[in-house]
This record gives C-alpha cells, sequence and structure tokens, in this order.
C-alpha cells in the first residue's frame, strides 16, 4: 500500500511538470487549494476518488496509469500541446469573428447612411466589452485562469462604451457617475475571487486519507468479517 502512495505521489508531481503548471494553477483548475495540491505531492493526504477521475480527465490518461510507475508523460505532453494550440485557434478565431462584426457594422453603417463616420466608430469600442465576455466565457470553460481579470475588463469597458454611446448620441458628458458604478463592482469582483470553494473536499479528502489508513493498519481478518 505503501509504495502505492509513493507512485501516485509521484505521478502527480511528474504529470503536473509536464503541463508545466505550478501547484497554485493546478490547484485552480481543479478547485482545490494549493495546500490541497501539495499535500497530495507530499504523501501527506490523499485525492478523492472522484478527484482521481477529474485528475486524470484532466491529463487524458486513465485512472489507473495514476498508479503505474512509469507513467507516459510525453503523450501527455503531446496531447497538451493539441489542446493549447486548439484552445488558441478557437480564442482568435472567436476575437476576429467579433471585430468582423464590428467592421461590418461600421462599414455598412456608413455606406447605407444610416450613422456618421463621427458616429459609427463607436462599433469598434462596443466590441471591447464584447471580447471581454468572450474571453470570460473561454476562460470559464477552460482554464479559470485570470478570469478575475476578465470581469475587471469587461466592467470597465462596458461602463466606457455606455458612457461614450451617451456622449455621441445625446452630446451629454454629466453621466461620468456612471464610472461609480464600477467601484463597487469591481470590489465584488475580487471578494468573490478570494472565496473558498474548497473547504469541503480538504475534508472528505482527509476523512478518506485517514479511512484508508486506518484500513492498512488493520489486521485482514478483522476487515473481513465486516
Amino acid at each position: 500500500m505503501t509504495d502505492m502512495y509513493e507512485i501516485l505521489r509521484d505521478n502527480l508531481v511528474r504529470l503536473r511538470k509536464s503541463r508545466q503548471l505550478t501547484q497554485a494553477e493546478l490547484a485552480e483548475i481543479l478547485q482545490y487549494s494549493d495546500k490541497s495540491v501539495s499535500k497530495w505531492e507530499t504523501g501527506e493526504t490523499l485525492p478523492s476518488i472522484e478527484t482521481l477521475v477529474n485528475i486524470s480527465d484532466f491529463y487524458g490518461i486513465p485512472v489507473d496509469d495514476l498508479l503505474r510507475k512509469q507513467v507516459n508523460t510525453e503523450q501527455v505532453q503531446k496531447v497538451e500541446m493539441i489542446r493549447r494550440a486548439n484552445k488558441k485557434a478557437i480564442s482568435i478565431l472567436s476575437l476576429a469573428a467579433i471585430w468582423l462584426i464590428a467592421v461590418t457594422i461600421f462599414v455598412g453603417a456608413i455606406l447605407s447612411g444610416l450613422w456618421e463616420a463621427s458616429k459609427a466608430w463607436i462599433t469598434f469600442i462596443w466590441a471591447v466589452p464584447v471580447s471581454s465576455l468572450v474571453a470570460i466565457i473561454i476562460s470559464m470553460f477552460w482554464q479559470k485562469k485570470h478570469i478575475h481579470i476578465w470581469f475587471s475588463l469587461f466592467t470597465w469597458t462596458l461602463i466606457t462604451a455606455i458612457y461614450l454611446t451617451i456622449i455621441v448620441s445625446k452630446g451629454n458628458t454629466d453621466y461620468w457617475m456612471l464610472f461609480l458604478i464600477g467601484i463597487p463592482l469591481q470590489i465584488i469582483i475580487f471578494l468573490v475571487r478570494g472565496l473558498r470553494y474548497d473547504v469541503a473536499k480538504e475534508q472528505l479528502d482527509r476523512q478518506e486519507a485517514l479511512k484508508a489508513k486506518m484500513n492498512a493498519s488493520r489486521p485482514k481478518e478483522e476487515i473481513k468479517e465486516e
């Protein structure tokens, strides 16, 4: 049993390093604390079965490979390279589509006489918060990395777009107080980022690790009688 603990511990370290992730980055992806990841890699505690499944899914390997002495990290690296290339391509295509729509609206509005060039430029301003929103969606589905930065960018660019739209349409600059709304929103973003979602999971890990150690230390005959 001790050997399996050591194999699991070593594989968790090797797999994480093969993806060039820090403990904090992996913890954020798995929605645990970096302390939990550190304890797994030192063998102080063990991940729950559910967490092991999530880890294997993340690395793209079967669960039982986590308990093998020679886990194939090269395959993991190849899969990660393909994933990163695909994510970059999808991200670039998504942002390019937004700006293509913005350019199309800008040109169409001028050629149709709907807007003058002095007003149509606001289309590009609105493309910025929309791009930030797309970045938030991509981050939520993938790594959830720096998502608070994208939320902040979306908040302030949205307020700016609304303010500039009012100036362009009404010529009124008295709506500068809209930016005051961004202050409590920014505070909320940082407070939400600081929330801990991993407390219950850490407790579950401790309980399962303790149970496994107790079972390993009890005589086999006693376990069979149960």
